[in-house]
């Protein structure tokens, strides 16, 4: 679901080398806060419950529905974009936060 220019993108604002097979695993709180919390502080509050320990084959997505997953598309490609012209986390951070 997330893809790759996500998490290339992370990987620059963070000033680490990007790996497609190897994430950190605070990439999961960033996703939380910058994606699901950003489209609804309820849709995150409620995929915190519903799946409190994500890990791979129960990832938050899979319990949305269509709808959501489409919110959830447009919030990954409207975020790539505000990472795109950031510098690095701090000044993404901020820009989030005005957005």
């Amino acid at each position: 679901m997330f893809p790759d220019d996500f998490c290339f993108e992370l990987a620059r604002l963070e000033g680490i080398r990007y790996s497609p097979h190897s994430r950190p695993l605070r990439w999961g709180s960033y996703i939380m806060i910058f994606v699901y919390d950003a489209i609804d502080s309820d849709v995150g509050d409620e995929l915190r419950k519903k799946n409190p320990s994500p890990c791979l084959l129960k990832n938050h997505h899979q319990w949305l529905k269509d709808f959501g997953r489409d919110k959830v598309n447009n919030q990954i490609q409207q975020v790539i974009v505000i990472m795109k012209l950031c510098k690095d986390m701090e000044d993404f951070k901020g820009k989030l936060k005005s957005f």
